[in-house]
């Protein structure tokens, strides 16, 4: 069985058993008011950040994109910032993150997804494990994700060495 990495927009949050696709995809989820047809769903566990407990939250099986999209994965950080209008800027925090540059090719399929799960979360899984499910609030236009998941430097280059590690094999395949 080969190696997973879904991406998928989140329903609600307990159990999760990975789906068969390979390396990397980015799946819906269902609104958390209907009814889950579990043919079309995976049960997973899935913390929003590092103040909440996990939850259960459920991923659509069906794949939008995969890592025939990606293009890298890159080492990367977040900063927090005292005052966003001051100048010069304050950091008062820099997080360690991962960047995942999609394909030109895969760029549009990549703002239609977004555009139409806007305010909803996404589950960022690797090797049936979900790293994180930040929550989308506008259409990604330029290719790029950027994702922290309270992550240390170390982890981070691990996890971007592993999207690589798995892109690079897709793309050799």
């Amino acid at each position: 069985m080969k190696k997973v990495i879904l991406v998928g927009w989140v329903l609600s949050f307990l159990g999760f058993t990975a789906s068969a696709y390979a390396g990397f995809s980015m799946n819906e989820v269902a609104d958390e008011n209907v009814t889950i047809d579990v043919k079309k769903y995976a049960k997973a566990q899935a913390t929003l950040n590092k103040f909440e407990p996990k939850k259960t939250i459920w991923v659509q099986k069906e794949v939008r994109l995969t890592e025939d999209d990606i293009d890298a994965a890159y080492v990367d950080s977040i900063e927090t910032v005292e005052d966003a209008f001051a100048v010069p800027l304050k950091v008062i925090d820099r997080q360690p993150a991962v960047k995942i540059k999609f394909k030109d090719t895969s760029r549009k399929k990549l703002e239609i997804f977004t555009s139409e799960n806007i305010n909803k979360i996404v589950a960022i899984i690797l090797d049936g494990e979900i790293l994180a499910a930040p929550k989308g609030y506008e259409p990604i236009t330029d290719g790029i994700i950027l994702v922290n998941g309270n992550w240390t430097a170390q982890e981070v280059a691990r996890i971007v060495n592993r999207i690589n590690e798995i892109a690079k094999a897709k793309d050799k395949s």
